[in-house]
């Protein structure tokens, strides 16, 4: 189950520890976290990202520039590593960032290689949806991009928690939609387990996902974030 998304950014490519880092659902500790970044960094595709980002050959600047209008992004093929207890799955974009996913420890990260590549190119070449140039920009992106693969996993690799239902029971997913701080999760509580609470859940850019067992099928409960940033994808 995919648990995190990360983007590092060199600010200087000619300093690897001078990095920027953003994720999604917890923030990274840059601070705590460099060392392990730089492991990232040169693990992915046997360290090619080592090399400053400005020393590009002449056919790769021909091919950038060819290529601008219609795929502004050049995104590699993910790179699968272990580093240390973390199930890591990476993407290079541009050659001047990592785009990762980080799962469980039991997980297969080459389950996700198609919709990773896919829901990358669609969002950053096709929709266009983030230049990196704004931080709330790359916090949309890599929250579109996290929600949208961890469905992916949810409906396609993994099983439903603590749930069985039978074939011909009937399965409904709902989408709960609201603005913050109107009382979402609390009425999803509310649904699975009879109990509610005003104030049971401060407002968070978490997906949280419930599952529910009912007498006629399965019911599967998507409570989204509702901050303002978040709305326009609904």
């Amino acid at each position: 189950m995919l648990s995190k998304i990360f983007l590092l950014r060199r600010k200087d490519s000619h300093d690897l520890n001078n990095l920027d880092i953003y994720s999604y659902p917890e923030d990274i500790d840059k601070k705590e976290n460099n060392e392990i970044a730089l492991k990232i960094i040169h693990g992915h595709d046997h360290g090619s990202l080592i090399e400053p980002c400005g020393e590009k050959t002449e056919i790769q600047k021909n091919l950038y520039r060819e290529n601008y209008y219609t795929n502004p992004f050049v995104i590699s093929s993910p790179i699968s590593q272990i580093i240390g207890d973390q199930n890591i799955f990476t993407v290079c974009v541009n050659s001047e960032m990592l785009i990762g996913l980080i799962f469980e420890k039991e997980d297969n990260p080459l389950d996700y290689k198609e919709i990773f590549e896919d829901l990358s190119n669609e969002l950053l070449n096709t929709e266009k949806s983030c230049s990196f140039k704004d931080e709330i920009e790359i916090e949309n992106f890599l929250i579109t991009l996290f929600i949208d693969i961890k469905r992916f996993g949810d409906e396609t690799l993994e099983k439903a928690p603590d749930a069985s239902f039978q074939p011909s029971g009937l399965f409904t997913k709902v989408f709960l939609f609201g603005i913050d701080d109107v009382g979402k999760t609390s009425l999803t509580r509310r649904i699975k387990t009879g109990q509610y609470s005003d104030n049971f859940f401060t407002p968070s850019k978490r997906f949280n996902i419930e599952y529910i067992q009912r007498e006629d099928g399965f019911l599967s409960i998507w409570d989204s974030p509702g901050q303002s940033t978040f709305r326009e994808r609904w």
